[in-house]
């Protein structure tokens, strides 16, 4: 490049092979500095890789750990959110169930308050009944005395009618031998005595009626006097019994009266302890209620938590499909297989693979610019292999007992009515496969693994399905 064709303005025929050398050295100078531009392009394009590749590594690192630590600690949080739930739960249902103990034990205290108060009251009645009944045997006693005592007067009025009925006795003897004196003085008179001897023998007549009157009436009072005697006796054995019964009375009162006083006691306690029991029973129902508000909190931090592991994992979709895009070939469109795209499940990783490999093969054709035969051939590989891949799936996640299978299958649908509408439309010539087609399915599958399929094999496997096929 320093040096330069002469001669380019000769006329003769040396100037045309000048100016010919000269436009050849222009060339040659030209390409040495396209060559030396696209030896610095390449190389800024290898530093500049090198360096993206590098900050990519790092990136991936770094925000891999982070999301290792999001989940984590979703993960953390979930299960405390699980415990706390159930604690609460645990503690509501143990509350209830004190809670109705303690209502019935506050209904027995009740129940047992007012049985006590009704015990009270016929311990009450009893003792002013064997009071009562205390207060007639004394007047039962008394009056018993009183008859003893008349009774006793009774058969001293008999015994000195005895005593009457023997001076009688003693008369009537005497007035019936003075009228055997007088018969026997009327016989030795003779005639004249013979008035006196009638009178005389009317006189023992009478003496002997009245021997024979006072006999029965000795008889008689030795009846009421035996009789009295016995009445005496009876009457003494009924004052001894009152005098027991008027004793048991008493001692029955006063057991009456310690028992009211016990009965008095428990009732004090009875009452106390319904308070104490009715506290519990409003302390027992802020029991009840604060686990009831500590369900509804730890369903807060359970969805909090869902929320959470949701969103680490549509960031670590985004990240992974990042990392992708960065680390894609020539235009971006292209995909690469890695341990990025893993799921975890072997059938659907083997899928996943064998559909990134598709979109490149159809990526490849289109920069190649194949026939239109051979792309729809491959467009329609792409189809049945897609169709096969949403089948096995649905029946892994239908085994797996995936709840949101159904949206699943929607989307499933869609996306194979429009990549059939484009195909036909395509071998139609109606359309061209085109950077937005292809920007469009490369996208769909990054979705599909890195935001549904990754999240769903993590929800069968946290269930304890095991699901191969």
């Amino acid at each position: 490049t320093r040096y330069s064709v002469t001669d380019t303005e000769r006329k003769d025929e040396i100037g045309p092979l000048a100016r010919a050398l000269e436009q050849w050295r222009i060339r040659l100078v030209e390409a040495a500095e396209r060559q030396r531009r696209e030896r610095e392009e390449i190389a800024h394009r290898e530093a500049r890789q090198k360096h993206l590749d590098e900050a990519t590594r790092k990136f991936d690192a770094t925000i891999v750990a982070m999301l290792g630590k999001i989940t984590t600690a979703a993960e953390y949080l979930h299960g405390s959110a699980d415990t706390l739930s159930a604690n609460a739960e645990q503690t509501q249902r143990q509350s209830a169930a004190v809670s109705a103990a303690t209502e019935q034990a506050t209904a027995n205290v009740e129940t047992v308050s007012a049985a006590g108060t009704e015990l009270m009251a016929s311990i009450q009645e009893i003792s002013r009944q064997v009071q009562q009944s205390a207060t007639t045997a004394q007047a039962a006693s008394t009056e018993a005395e009183a008859t003893n005592r008349k009774i006793g007067g009774l058969a001293d009025a008999a015994q000195k009618i005895g005593e009457v009925v023997r001076m009688i006795n003693d008369i009537a003897s005497q007035t019936n031998l003075l009228a055997l004196n007088a018969t026997i003085e009327s016989a030795r008179a003779g005639d004249a005595g013979k008035g006196f001897a009638v009178v005389a023998h009317e006189v023992k007549n009478l003496a002997g009626q009245t021997g024979r009157a006072t006999e029965d009436i000795a008889a008689q009072i030795s009846s009421v006097q035996a009789e009295t005697q016995a009445a005496v006796k009876a009457i003494e054995g009924i004052s001894q019994i009152i005098d027991r019964i008027n004793e048991m009375a008493t001692a029955i009162a006063g057991a009456v009266e310690e028992q009211g006083a016990a009965t008095a006691e428990i009732a004090r306690n009875v009452e106390q302890a319904s308070v104490g029991t009715r506290e519990v029973a409003t302390n027992i129902a802020g029991v009840a209620h604060a686990a009831a508000e500590t369900g509804r909190m730890s369903q807060s931090v359970f969805q909090a938590a869902n929320g959470l592991l949701a969103e680490s994992e549509a960031l670590r979709a985004v990240v992974d499909g990042f990392l992708i895009t960065v680390g894609a070939d020539g235009d971006g469109l292209s995909l690469q297989w890695s341990d990025a795209w893993v799921t975890g499940h072997p059938v659907i990783d083997a899928d996943h693979k064998m559909l990134v490999q598709y979109v490149c093969d159809l990526h490849s054709a289109m920069m190649e610019g194949r026939a239109r035969e051979g792309v729809g051939d491959l467009l329609g590989k792409l189809l049945s292999y897609t169709q096969e891949h949403f089948t096995r799936e649905e029946g892994i996640w239908q085994k797996g007992g995936l709840s949101t299978i159904g949206e699943h299958k929607s989307v499933h649908s869609n996306l194979m009515r429009k990549v059939e509408q484009f195909r036909q439309d395509f071998m139609a010539g109606n359309t061209e496969l085109t950077t937005d087609v292809m920007m469009f399915l490369r996208g769909w599958l990054i979705d599909h693994v890195f935001r549904s399929d990754k999240a769903c094999v993590k929800a069968i496997a946290a269930s304890g399905t095991q699901v191969l096929a």
